[in-house]
């Protein structure tokens, strides 16, 4: 079940939310239009400047990890967290 916080977030949750061998957990904030994704491997990054329409498509998305190597990573400027 996908969580809206009060300023309609975005956070799921593997194992809870959906199924990954390579993504842990996501969030998204659309105040700051940043999605935060935490990996498997204990990694996390903040992307920047990510649009409600990629965080929508994100949820929607049969695969995570496909989804975010192919639309988010070396699309958008990150930060590591």
């Amino acid at each position: 079940m996908t969580k809206k916080t009060e300023t309609n977030s975005i956070t799921q949750k593997n194992g809870k939310d959906f199924a990954s061998s390579t993504v842990k957990s996501f969030t998204y904030n659309p105040d700051a239009e940043t999605l935060e994704v935490t990996f498997t491997n204990k990694q996390s990054y903040r992307y920047l400047e990510v649009s409600q329409r990629t965080a929508n498509a994100l949820v929607k998305a049969d695969s995570k990890g496909s989804f975010i190597n192919e639309k988010v990573k070396d699309k958008y400027s990150f930060e590591r967290v």
